[in-house]
């Protein structure tokens, strides 16, 4: 599991600095994978800021959105990206027009919670 806090820094608690070159290594990764992956970034807007926010964008957080501005220009059946997020308007506006789907609202969360637990009573896995 990689935690995505330590691209938007250049350092990170008990861990080494985490450039933008190693997202790129992870994404042309991603996007070579004979299987198949999904790319899960929790808490999105920590690592993928808007950059026309008023307090500023370091270099290094540019350069990361930048990067997967640049593996996600085209669909990809290689891997998919699922970005959480609490503050989607934290999000870059270019970031969000490359997503497919916004969810969810209150009545896709219900839904959600009950296919995965339907799938997980018939050990169905998707």
């Amino acid at each position: 599991m990689l935690s995505l806090l330590c691209i938007s820094t250049t350092t990170f608690p008990h861990s080494t600095p985490f450039p933008p070159f190693q997202v790129h290594a992870l994404l042309a990764w991603a996007n070579a994978s004979p299987r198949g992956l999904l790319l899960f970034v929790d808490e999105a807007e920590s690592a993928l800021p808007d950059r026309r926010a008023a307090s500023g964008v370091s270099e290094v957080a540019q350069n990361v959105l930048n990067t997967f501005l640049y593996h996600t220009g085209a669909q990809s059946s290689q891997f998919m990206l699922v970005l959480a997020t609490n503050r989607p308007s934290d999000l870059d506006e270019a970031l969000l027009d490359r997503m497919d789907e916004v969810l969810p609202k209150a009545k896709e969360n219900h839904y959600i919670c009950v296919v995965l637990k339907w799938s997980h009573e018939k050990n169905i896995f998707f």
